[in-house]
């Protein structure tokens, strides 16, 4: 647990020269899994590029990516690791609610279509083999 953004997308990051360089829009940070952020930027990502097949089967890698970069900043524990494409499904319910229950319909069938997609395509997501995630020193622990 430590603060966390809570609605960590592109728009709410600040780049230069492709780099990260500070985040925006701190309004509804509280404490939180670590892995919220990471996870909810990548559900972002994949919402955005949905459902463009290409879009989505390139998602993978870009989430790899992601979680290499936030690894190489906040090492995650292995069981954060195993947690990840369960925490990628909560966030789409919980937007899929939450969608629902603000009568944006559309955005909750799509919330939904993504979720159907994360399950059916668990296997091609490389956060399924959490090993890659994790360093030797924290092996070692």
């Amino acid at each position: 647990m430590q603060l966390i953004h809570r609605d960590l997308h592109p728009a709410n990051m600040l780049f230069e020269q492709g780099q990260v360089t500070g985040f925006i829009d701190f309004e509804i940070v509280v404490r939180g899994p670590r892995i919220f952020d990471v996870c909810y930027c990548g559900t972002s990502l994949l919402v955005s590029g949905f459902p463009d097949t290409e879009k989505m089967q390139a998602w993978p890698a870009l989430f790899h990516s992601l979680l290499k970069g936030y690894q190489a900043v906040c090492a995650l524990h292995h069981s954060e690791l195993q947690a990840l494409h369960g925490t990628l499904a909560a966030i789409e319910l919980l937007f899929a609610a939450f969608s629902f229950e603000t009568q944006a319909e559309e955005a909750a069938r799509c919330n939904i279509s993504v979720l159907k997609w994360l399950s059916t395509s668990r296997d091609l997501m490389s956060v399924s083999r959490p090993e890659d995630y994790v360093s030797s020193s924290q092996e070692a622990s």
